[in-house]
């Protein structure tokens, strides 16, 4: 049997993205392009193949399209709730402008 002769999976499993950090943990280059979502993409692209009919995938592509919306959603989710930054404990003190010559901090000249 040839790889074409096995069945495609039903959209229904590829809905949902895979655990992102299992994604990169598998990899030797880690890079922002992974995406969990990759199987569903595959599968929809082979009905596509297939097929040669776009009607005839679109429960594929569907799929494909809510795992994107639910990784995107994730992604904000988990950008959203950084802790907000701490303030510093003192304000940075200004520069003076005319700062008296290094002779009269009790510094030897520069020569």
């Amino acid at each position: 049997m040839g790889k074409d002769s096995a069945p495609l999976p039903a959209p229904e499993d590829n809905a949902k993205p895979h655990n992102w950090q299992e994604m990169f943990d598998g990899r030797h280059v880690v890079t922002k392009f992974i995406d969990p979502c990759e199987d569903a993409a595959r599968v929809a692209n082979e009905c596509l193949i297939r097929t040669g009919k776009r009607e005839s995938c679109l429960d594929f592509f569907q799929a494909y399209r809510d795992c994107k919306g639910t990784w995107l959603e994730q992604k904000r989710t988990r950008h959203h709730r950084k802790p907000p930054q701490k303030p510093l404990a003192e304000p940075p003190q200004p520069v003076q402008q005319n700062a008296p010559p290094d002779a009269e901090l009790g510094k030897p000249p520069v020569r």
